[in-house]
């Protein structure tokens, strides 16, 4: 019986993440990711995604704000720790800015991004997605490789964290943080 239990949780797991398509870096930057809820309404699915932002964002009243007319969401924001190259015997922990425009629609929402500028102790350097690709062949310059896949690693794990906190809506106990 606890092999089964076990068994069903694991697809249960598996089936879900497989609900959101994965966000790929390219050269033209982020494409939008489509999600859809067949069980929840637009106000609910707007309110979850609200309850999630005030749980993994400290500063949430800075960062966002609310379209009302469009149904929208904007957060503007600076994701930790995306890329740590390791040079010259020193780690270097380099941070993204980015917004995110959530729209939201019968169906569910779409997630827009739009990458900034990468941030080191606090100075902005100015490294877009020009910068990481080479202009001429559209593919990630050697020196960005890791900074490509931290930022899709990073970006594709809060999408999946949404898309599990929103989906858990009838279950009150069950909530997920990234921090």
């Amino acid at each position: 019986m606890r092999k089964t239990i076990i068994l069903i949780f694991v697809f249960n797991s598996l089936m879900s993440f497989s609900q959101i398509p994965k966000i790929n870096l390219t050269s033209k930057g982020i494409a939008i990711v489509n999600v859809s809820f067949a069980d929840l309404t637009l106000e609910n699915t707007f309110k979850r995604t609200v309850e999630w932002l005030a749980l993994n964002h400290d500063d949430i009243d800075e960062i966002m704000q609310v379209n009302n007319q469009s149904k929208a969401i904007i957060i503007r924001t600076i994701e930790p720790n995306v890329w740590t190259p390791f040079r010259g015997g020193k780690i270097d922990k380099y941070n993204i800015e980015y917004t995110l425009i959530i729209e939201f629609n019968q169906q569910g929402f779409s997630l827009c991004y739009q990458l900034g500028n990468f941030e080191k102790e606090g100075k902005k350097l100015s490294t877009s997605t020009k910068d990481l690709f080479n202009r001429l062949k559209g593919v990630v310059r050697e020196n960005y490789k890791e900074a490509v896949t931290g930022i899709e690693n990073k970006l594709n794990a809060n999408n999946e964290s949404l898309y599990q906190f929103i989906s858990t809506y009838d279950n009150r106990n069950f909530t997920t943080s990234i921090k």
